[in-house]
């Protein structure tokens, strides 16, 4: 015995104002994930920019450190 589907008949206009109200809905969707996703960019971006400072501190106390310490040697013995 097949298998019958069941079949609905919609009006035209009916199914044209529901697909205009599903398309708003998933516009505004997806301009709220992408605001989400934005923000979440900006965090990641604030993260990595803190690590970048850090690392270059850290550098440049090194190196500074170490200059001076060879510029105090060079004094001590002309």
């Amino acid at each position: 015995m097949p298998k019958q589907f069941p079949q609905v008949i919609v009006d035209q206009t009916d199914y044209r104002e529901l697909q205009h109200e599903l398309d708003s809905v998933e516009e505004r969707l997806e301009f709220a994930m992408a605001e989400v996703a934005q923000r979440y960019g900006q965090r990641v971006g604030r993260d990595i920019g803190i690590a970048y400072g850090l690392i270059g501190g850290i550098i440049l106390f090194l190196v500074l450190n170490a200059l001076t310490q060879y510029a105090t040697l060079v004094k001590l013995f002309p």
